[in-house]
């Protein structure tokens, strides 16, 4: 069995041989395009911090033309790719939100699916759930954080460059600047959320073997799809959603404090984080019947 270190040097290979397809101007100007965006970012001490924990760690950034969404991580494979037509100041956000969740990955936060189902079923889908929910919210805080950082430290003028206005108006009209009100406005924007929560149950239906389940999916340059069925991935069970401690190890800042110290104790278990699954009555059936088939298997404890 591929070790989870040969996992990742296969894929590196695969990534390499597509890069290799590519014009060696693309790859210039795009190249040139992720600079300009860590210059950028790094006005933020929080992006710079970001930034050297990636280099640090040998997470590799690249663009992709196929997504028109801003970016996407890949779970155990140190990759991040950013959309190549979302300008770079937006940008900033995404690779700030997608080294924060290479960061996850790297302290063993992220769930990670893989075709042992037994193993999948230590949570039932609404644990999933609501785990994605807390990951989503922290590395939208960061991102959301560090685009703020960068407009305060270069003003909006300077930004006009990188940034359609109606971007910079709402982030610099926002008062909440703290990393736990960020967090928090995760929760309040009930269509985000909601689209977290079925994509979410989506995933993890697919996974527990119900047909005919559709994932919200757009073609990605380096997709991971095949690459992780033929080399079965790593399993990861990720956060204990049950376990205060384990939620609040996500606030922790590069050895500079942790954000969620300022959230009361067992804020996990308030209604405002734990309910409110908004899911329409026919995904509500792919919920209970995810859940029921989890049943089956061997209960194992998160």
């Amino acid at each position: 069995m591929d070790t989870k270190e040969d996992i990742i040097k296969l894929w590196h290979e695969n990534v390499d041989s597509i890069l290799a397809q590519q014009s060696p101007k693309r790859r210039q100007h795009e190249q040139e395009r992720i600079q300009v965006i860590r210059e950028l970012m790094s006005d933020s001490a929080l992006g710079k911090d970001l930034l050297d924990w990636a280099d640090d760690n040998d997470i590799v950034i690249l663009m992709d033309k196929e997504i028109m969404v801003g970016g996407y991580h890949l779970s155990g494979l140190k990759t991040i790719a950013l959309s190549t037509h979302i300008p770079n100041g937006q940008l900033i956000n995404t690779l700030a939100h997608e080294i924060r969740h290479a960061w996850q990955d790297g302290q063993g936060f992220l769930p990670l699916f893989n075709n042992n189902l037994d193993k999948n079923s230590v949570q039932t889908a609404t644990e999933y759930m609501l785990q994605v929910r807390f990951l989503e919210a922290d590395a939208t805080a960061i991102g959301n954080k560090v685009l703020k950082d960068v407009i305060e430290k270069r003003g909006k003028l300077a930004m006009l460059k990188h940034l359609p206005m109606t971007s910079i108006i709402s982030h610099t009209i926002e008062f909440k600047t703290s990393l736990v009100e960020k967090f928090n406005d995760f929760f309040y924007d009930d269509a985000r959320k909601n689209a977290y929560d079925e994509r979410s149950l989506k995933i993890y239906a697919a996974y527990m073997g119900i047909s005919n389940i559709i994932i919200p999916y757009s073609e990605l340059e380096y997709d991971d799809e095949k690459f992780s069925d033929q080399h079965n991935m790593p399993f990861n069970i990720g956060i204990n959603v049950h376990d205060e401690a384990s939620i609040r190890k996500l606030g922790e800042i590069f050895n500079q404090g942790n954000y969620m110290d300022n959230l009361p104790e067992g804020f996990h278990k308030a209604p405002f984080y734990s309910a409110g699954f908004s899911l329409e009555n026919e995904t509500f059936e792919v919920l209970k019947k995810a859940n029921t088939l989890r049943n089956s298997y061997k209960p194992r404890k998160l």
